[in-house]
């Protein structure tokens, strides 16, 4: 993993995630076995989702409430994996792979799962489908820049911290909403609001990989 390559995050320099890095790298942690821990926490949290419309109000709600949880516990995996790897000395060769491929699974199966989780509008699933793809291909671009030459670019406003903050905070919503009036109308938005903001960061990813190669 190359410095260049890491996403910018303030979280790295808390101590609390400092000192947890250093106690599982100490302890023989893999980074690679933190990157795939992430797509399990993920595969939980998008199975609540899933079975969440065939649930009465209050579990479904539940489900609804406990996804978030998951959503953070992915997101520590993503920051403690490279801390591992690039503090805690256990770089490898192969470690850029590790790290960015488990996200591509992730990302799909959390939106996917999010349009499934949608039970008052029949193009839901539609919606979650075009929101995985759009995140995907938000990733691409910013790969694609890496491998043109350019650097890395991590700009929003639809990053994957982005895209993971407006599924939980929609998700959480969407508890509340089949509570009260038996809808989850608020996933929708979500999902469109992480589709709109995707196209706008591919927009914006590629005019900054342009730029910076044409400037050359």
């Amino acid at each position: 993993m190359q410095p260049t390559a890491r996403r910018p995050l303030s979280l790295r320099e808390r101590p609390f995630f400092k000192r947890l890095a250093q106690r599982m790298a100490d302890a023989g942690i893999q980074p690679n076995t933190v990157s795939y821990a992430g797509v399990v926490f993920t595969f939980a949290g998008a199975s609540l989702l899933v079975i969440s419309p065939r649930l009465s109000a209050v579990p479904a709600a539940l489900c609804l409430f406990a996804f978030p949880l998951f959503v953070t516990l992915r997101s520590i995996c993503n920051l403690i994996d490279g801390m591992i790897a690039v503090e805690g000395g256990k770089q490898t060769p192969s470690g850029e792979i590790y790290n960015d491929f488990p996200d591509r699974i992730s990302d799909p199966l959390m939106f996917v799962a999010a349009g499934h989780a949608i039970i008052d509008v029949h193009w839901g699933v539609i919606a979650g489908w075009a929101a995985a793809l759009a995140s995907v291909i938000v990733a691409y671009t910013r790969m694609l820049g890496g491998a043109a030459g350019a650097k890395q670019y991590f700009s929003g406003p639809m990053a994957k911290t982005h895209r993971m903050l407006v599924i939980s905070l929609t998700s959480l919503a969407g508890g509340v909403e089949r509570l009260t009036l038996s809808t989850t109308h608020a996933l929708l938005v979500g999902l469109i609001i992480i589709i709109l903001g995707c196209i706008v960061t591919i927009a914006r990813r590629l005019r900054l990989i342009t730029r910076e190669l044409e400037s050359r």
